[in-house]
């Protein structure tokens, strides 16, 4: 569970990356996504959201959510292979992050 006044507490102008569970996978808590993307936008942060337990149970609106990533497993989903996942990413997001490395795959190179 997250506890937000923690949360907002531990942001700061030095905050790089935020990266949570849509809905915990242990306990079922749906966490305040849209919030925790809003406060980590507002310090700066690129965030990453783990939809994996979410996808299966709630219609996902990524513009909505505003999210720089949304990760899902598919065979929690769609009941796909074991490996198969998906991905979104906002344009501006991708290039804030601060990898070593990074590669982009474009849509027809995917699977």
């Amino acid at each position: 569970m997250i506890l937000m006044e923690d949360f907002k507490a531990m942001l700061s102008e030095r905050t790089k990356v935020v990266s949570c569970q849509h809905v915990s996978n242990a306990l079922g808590n749906v966490h305040p996504v849209k919030e925790i993307i809003h406060l980590a936008h507002s310090v700066g942060a690129v965030v990453l959201i783990d939809g994996a337990q979410s996808c299966p149970h709630f219609s996902i609106d990524v513009q909505d959510l505003d999210a720089d990533f949304y990760a899902a497993s598919g065979h929690k989903n769609v009941c796909s292979y074991r490996h198969w996942f998906f991905s979104m990413e906002r344009k501006p997001g991708f290039e804030k992050l601060p990898l070593q490395r990074r590669r982009r795959y474009d849509q027809d190179r995917l699977l």
